[in-house]
């Protein structure tokens, strides 16, 4: 599990916080909740078998709906302003 943070952490610096120059935190919060999205649903990984995260969640939901609380949803594909 802590490799996998890692890894996370590492993607997330390499691909946002240190490739832009952020003129503040909310610029900074808006561009990283736009890159876990846009991570979450149209990147395609290769240890999920080329599916996104977001699609492996729903399939598994399907698949047995007592290993999640509530059904996963895809109205977070807009951005909230502060």
């Amino acid at each position: 599990m802590n490799g996998q943070v890692e890894v996370t952490n590492r993607i997330l610096k390499q691909r946002a916080t240190k490739a832009y120059f952020y003129k503040d935190l909310d610029e900074l919060k808006r561009h990283m909740m736009t890159f876990v999205l846009y991570y979450n649903h149209q990147i395609k990984l290769k240890s999920l078998k080329y599916q996104p995260p977001f699609d492996i969640i729903m399939l598994e939901f399907e698949r047995n709906t007592s290993n999640l609380n509530h059904k996963p949803k895809l109205n977070l594909l807009y951005l909230r302003k502060s």
